[in-house]
């Protein structure tokens, strides 16, 4: 047994890390992308319009596809695969997937037709916009954007069935070819097409996504099928799980809404500065919290329908343990780096030295929030796993309301977009705190105390990076005004290398686990 669940560990890590590599190329990729559309519309009105649209479809992705419904999806499915498992010409899974399928047209169809026939009303209602041209351009895009959605959200679900069937390495390499179809989409058709060349780009970036899944999903057994008999136990266990779960979903998207809207009340740029900064301070946090919550919202949820307490606390220990130990030296990187990272990477063409002083502003705000966003996460999967769906409710109203409130009362001070971070960073820690107690009293078993040590060891083992960034900081370099040069990626790569080592080194001196280690599948 114990070599068993040795051995089980070990596969959990060694997908972890495949999803983090693949990760990590999918949000460099995603750098290229912004740093693209920074190059040839720079911080312009044009700029805000396709950061602005493209966000629509991505807060209804939170709702259809990796988001509420995945959540809602993804324990219920691992209960149906565990049972096929044991009577072999049972298809449980495979029906549930076909219901959730049909569920997501029956609302993506009319969503889509709205889209089609009111556009311009649609983007006058969610957004500040006042320029005619704008408004015209989103709405043009919002069309193709809506019809990826529907593609994505397809997507989603027959991820969730590869994952629950262990298919992790398939999942994590599909957004790559996403990222890659948009990128040269904008290289070869922006000159002609504009801005609609991003909408282009997208919607063959999905297609392509699904295609490469397609292969998989029919070898282990499944397929498309449209199922109207909605009137299944499993099914009807996913809605009453999916309702709650879209309540928080609606409340966070109402939020970073809120977000977008504000920012599109700031001088012209807003929208892309605040767009910019999340893409930086979302490459640590894709690359690390998501491979780590991917791969540990199955095991989750198997240790749940199997009564495994022991189980559930190991694995919500592991990952709030393994999310600090990644992302907290992540965020003094964002924090000391971040005009650095952005002008190297962003300052060229028509994206100007201030337009990069402003994103590095604002994300030096959202970075301290860093930590605590991924824990928040983390700690809503873990609720979802167990069928707490009221508690992630209440803790979402809490950061919702508490991101609004600061983030205005930063605006009406004139902090620009640093008071966006500044409200997003305070209300995940609100947030957290809150979700201890929650935590505390469904699982007693959890050891707050030994996670507090470990926190605390992480923060000394980390101290040498602090030190090496202070030492830098105070040097008062430069040479990063000069923007997007060869040289500049060299030193940036080259700083990069060196903090790296200093962590891997100073972990290794504090015996901090980061990556499994061979031993643990003897």
């Amino acid at each position: 047994m114990v070599k068993k669940n040795n051995m089980l560990n070990t596969s959990k890590n060694s997908s972890s890390l495949v999803f983090m590599v693949c990760t990590l190329i999918s949000r460099l990729l995603g750098i290229v992308r912004v740093r693209l559309i920074s190059t040839y519309f720079g911080a312009s009105g044009i700029a805000d319009v396709i950061n602005f649209t493209f966000n629509i479809p991505n807060n209804f992705r939170k709702l259809l596809a990796e988001g509420a419904l995945s959540s809602a999806f993804i324990p219920i499915l691992t209960k149906t695969v565990q049972h096929d498992e044991q009577y072999v010409h049972d298809k449980y899974a495979q029906t549930l997937i076909h219901r959730i399928m049909t569920f997501q047209l029956l609302i993506l169809l009319p969503i889509s037709i709205i889209v089609f026939l009111v556009p311009e009303t649609i983007i006058g209602f969610l957004s500040d916009f006042t320029d005619l041209n704008q408004i015209t351009i989103s709405a043009a895009l919002l069309k193709y954007f809506i019809l990826y959605l529907t593609i994505i959200s397809i997507i989603a679900v027959l991820q969730a069935a590869l994952q629950c069937r262990s298919r992790f390495t398939i999942t994590a390499l599909s957004p790559l070819v996403f990222s890659v179809s948009v990128i040269l989409s904008i290289v070869f058709l922006s000159e002609k097409y504009g801005a609609i060349s991003m909408g282009i780009g997208v919607l063959i970036g999905g297609l392509l996504q699904g295609l490469l899944l397609l292969p998989i999903y029919y070898r282990i057994g499944y397929s498309f099928r449209i199922n109207l008999k909605f009137y299944n136990p499993y099914f009807i266990s996913v809605m009453k799980s999916f309702v709650p779960v879209v309540i928080t979903s609606i409340i966070l998207i109402a939020s970073q809404q809120v977000s977008y809207f504000l920012a599109t009340g700031l001088p012209v740029g807003g929208v892309t500065a605040l767009s910019n900064s999340l893409v930086f301070w979302q490459m640590p946090y894709g690359v690390f919290y998501i491979s780590i919550a991917t791969v540990l919202f199955p095991a989750m949820s198997r240790c749940y329908h199997e009564s495994d307490r022991v189980g559930q606390v190991k694995n919500l220990e592991k990952g709030i343990g393994y999310i600090i130990v990644f992302l907290l030296p992540s965020a003094l990187l964002l924090m000391f780096l971040s005009d650095e990272l952005v002008f190297t990477i962003l300052q060229k063409g028509k994206f100007s030295p201030e337009n990069a002083m402003r994103t590095a502003k604002s994300l030096r705000y959202f970075t301290p929030g860093l930590i605590f966003a991924g824990i928040f996460n983390f700690n809503q999967r873990f609720f979802y796993s167990i069928h707490k769906f009221t508690h992630t409710v209440y803790i979402v109203i809490i950061y919702a309301v508490s991101d609004i409130v600061i983030s205005i009362l930063c605006i009406a001070l004139n902090l620009d977009v640093a008071a966006l971070g500044i409200g997003s960073s305070s209300a995940y820690f609100l947030s957290v705190c809150v979700q201890g107690f929650f935590i505390k009293k469904e699982l007693p078993e959890i050891r707050f105390w030994q996670l507090s040590k470990y926190a605390f060891k992480i923060i000394l083992a980390n101290i040498p990076l602090a030190a090496g960034l202070l030492i830098y900081h105070f040097s008062n370099t430069i040479w990063f005004i000069q923007g997007s040069t060869l040289l500049n990626f060299f030193i940036l790569f080259t700083l990069g290398l060196l903090y790296l080592v200093i962590v891997i080194f100073s972990y290794r001196m504090f015996h901090i686990d980061f990556i499994y280690k061979k031993s643990e599948s003897t």
